[in-house]
């Protein structure tokens, strides 16, 4: 019984030991972390580190953009293809379709009431009468919408599709691909 009893003293002196060690070590972690909280202080004779990271990254930048290969261009293309930007903008557009007759609706005063013309067609369905007036106006402004937003997209196409002389392409594949260069190493 003498063992166990040496065992069992051994395990609470251990258990308090970790107990200790872990306190010790959330006190240094504290205060480490108030140490480097604080602000640095830069001088004349500063050395440079984070300007030489960043004269390195743009020299790796340099190095790519003149080393790629077919492979990695395609693989780039693919991941261009998959994101959102080349999704189909049909969903875009009946999104927006959507989302303007509601806002539209919405906006229409409430003070605005008419009688319904209510009837029956011989095929059994419900035929309301609408107030013209009040159609009339959800489409003209619905109409001003879609020519404002059609203006803006194709403003945006204009400008991705302008040319510069200075690029040096052979053909619209080979401007295509100079212009994706460009934006991916900006």
């Amino acid at each position: 019984m003498s063992g166990l009893a040496e065992i069992e003293n051994r395990l609470k002196t251990l258990r308090k030991q970790k107990v200790d060690v872990t306190l010790r070590n959330k006190k240094a972690v504290i205060a480490e972390e108030e140490k480097n909280s604080g602000r640095r202080v830069y001088s004349m004779a500063d050395d440079g580190e984070n300007t030489s990271k960043a004269q390195k990254s743009q020299e790796e930048d340099v190095v790519k953009l003149a080393h790629y290969s077919i492979r990695e261009y395609e693989k780039w293309e693919a991941k261009k293809l998959g994101s959102k930007e080349h999704r189909s903008t049909m969903g875009d557009f009946q999104t927006i379709a959507r989302n303007s007759y509601k806002r539209e609706v919405e906006a229409l005063p409430a003070s605005i009431s008419h009688p319904l013309n209510v009837g029956i067609t011989e095929k059994r369905k419900v035929q309301v009468e609408d107030n013209p007036e009040l159609i009339n106006s959800v489409v003209s402004t619905l109409n001003e919408q879609s020519k404002k937003k059609y203006m803006v997209r194709k403003h945006k196409l204009d400008k991705q599709n302008k040319v510069n002389i200075d690029d040096g392409f052979i053909n619209n594949k080979n401007k295509r691909f100079n212009a994706r260069l460009n934006n991916e190493f900006k």
